[in-house]
């Protein structure tokens, strides 16, 4: 029996349906959030098209404290890519999904026309809904300005890479001195933990000898400033709710045994820290010890012990999604790369985004999805981006496969 194989546009069209599906499954996602959104974007040219791309990926911690990444848009964009087309296109993705008035932060490279953009951005959006004022909006890439650093560093020490060579070349040389460099290199390992200040104290005292004080207090003043715009809103957001608490509220014939806003009332007067903010109490606990805890997970942390600071809790949940780097972006472009190959490069702009971005929404349904297919999930995702072919899902007949497939066809508009 002859394959029987679609057209093109049947293809398309089936491609358009499920990234239409998965848009609105994300757009709901992420209407649910309540947590700021940090955004990463990149800008990068199709060598097999010529035509420019600019990869916009949002990123928060969902009410789990899991965190939690999208891809947004994929868009094409015309030349020039200067600051006000790379604004346009920002900022109506921005409008398009809603996100306009909660972003947290906007990690971009150091490159002249992202800076000009930024500016624009804030004088686009109000900065009464920035952090800040906006003053943390633009964050700069850490991995770009640490290529800059090492690129400088090189030529200085042009000299001493011969040596590492030869370093190199020492202890690969058999299998007893490569066990021994591992067993070198896993002593040197440090944790993220709670370090809270000390790190930066301990820190900004070898980068600034003669300026750390000032430098460290300068963090903390920002602290103070971010912990109290938060509790601002917090009580805004409370004294717009307490006329309704207030008539929901039992009157004194109808209080029982169970009341305890006298309870409340005492700790709150004999309590020693009432006149400290979240952040003072935070910082007075003992910093946990290094040694032994190379496997603390600081979102769990939070997750489980946070909400003793409720002010603290909220911001620590937003600080915390903020990528330090646009790797994101990069890894977006590496997939991109694959899928306009020399045989696929002349796929229309907007097929491409739908399956940039259609292919991201599945395999974060996957991921988030709980399933005992996960280690295999992973495995083969590897294995696609080692071989360089285009990743399809792993197809099993156990049990929970099944019953996944049997919801998608009830669910799903592709079948």
């Amino acid at each position: 029996m002859p394959l029987s194989v679609p057209c093109r546009n049947t293809i398309k069209k089936e491609i358009m349906k499920v990234f239409e599906f998965e848009k609105e499954k994300t757009m709901k996602l992420i209407q649910m959030n309540t947590s700021r959104i940090a955004i990463t974007t990149d800008m990068w040219t199709a060598s097999n098209q010529k035509k420019g791309f600019m990869a916009i990926i949002l990123h928060f911690i969902d009410d789990s404290w899991n965190l939690q990444s999208r891809h947004l848009r994929f868009v094409y964009v015309p030349c020039p890519h200067d600051a006000d087309t790379l604004h346009r296109v920002l900022i109506e993705c921005l409008y398009s999904w809603n996100i306009h008035h909660n972003l947290s932060t906007l990690t971009v490279d150091n490159c002249t026309s992202n800076d000009a953009m930024i500016d624009l951005l804030i004088v686009t959006l109000r900065s009464s809904s920035l952090l800040v004022g906006g003053k943390l909006l633009h964050m700069r890439c850490c991995a770009h300005i640490l290529n800059l650093i090492v690129k400088d560093g090189l030529d200085v020490i042009r000299e001493s890479i011969a040596t590492i060579r030869s370093s190199d070349a020492y202890w690969t040389d058999g299998p007893t001195r490569e066990e021994m460099f591992v067993r070198m290199t896993h002593q040197m390992e440090v944790g993220y933990l709670q370090y809270k200040l000390k790190l930066i104290e301990f820190y900004f005292k070898q980068v600034y000898p003669r300026r750390a004080a000032l430098k460290v207090d300068r963090v903390k003043k920002f602290a103070y400033d971010l912990v109290k715009e938060y509790s601002s809103c917090a009580i805004s957001h409370a004294s717009d709710n307490s006329s309704l608490i207030e008539s929901k509220r039992p009157s004194d014939n109808d209080l029982g045994d169970d009341d305890m806003d006298a309870y409340d009332a005492f700790v709150s007067g004999s309590s020693e820290d009432t006149d400290k903010s979240d952040l003072e109490r935070y910082l007075d606990e003992t910093v946990l010890p290094r040694v032994n805890n190379k496997e603390f997970d600081v979102l769990y942390w939070w997750k489980t012990s946070g909400m003793k600071y409720l002010t603290l809790y909220k911001v620590a949940r937003d600080i915390l999604a903020i990528p330090v780097s646009t790797v994101a972006s990069g890894s977006t472009f590496s997939t991109g790369g694959r899928i306009v190959s020399p045989h696929q490069n002349r796929l229309h702009s907007n097929t491409l985004e739908a399956l940039m971005c259609g292919r991201d929404w599945l395999w974060s349904e996957l991921r988030d999805a709980p399933s005992t297919l996960e280690d295999d999930i992973d495995a083969d995702e590897e294995s696609c981006h080692d071989s360089d072919i285009e990743f399809t899902p792993h197809k099993t007949d156990d049990t929970n496969t099944r019953k996944r497939r049997a919801s998608r066809k009830r669910s799903s508009p592709l079948f």
